[in-house]
C-alpha cells in the first residue's frame, strides 16, 4: 500500500480502530494523531492508548474500522 494512501487513511481514522499489517505482525490498533513522518497509537489489541509511535514506512496495510 503505498505511503500517500497509508497517510490518509491514518488521518481519516484518528481516534478509531484499524488493523496495521506490518512486516511481521498484524495489530488492532486505536489512531492517536498523525505528524509528517509518523503516528501516535495503542498498543495490541488497543492495550496502553497511544503509547506507540510508528513510521509510516513501516506499515504494509491498513484496514479501517476493526
Amino acid at each position: 500500500m503505498p505511503n500517500e494512501e497509508i497517510i490518509s487513511a491514518l488521518r481519516a481514522s484518528q481516534g478509531k480502530r484499524v488493523r496495521l499489517a506490518f512486516a511481521d505482525e498484524v495489530q488492532t490498533v486505536i489512531v492517536g494523531t498523525v505528524d509528517d513522518e509518523g503516528f501516535l497509537h495503542s498498543g495490541p489489541d488497543c492495550a496502553d492508548p497511544y503509547a506507540f509511535w510508528t513510521r509510516f514506512g513501516e506499515v504494509k496495510l491498513l484496514e479501517p474500522g476493526h
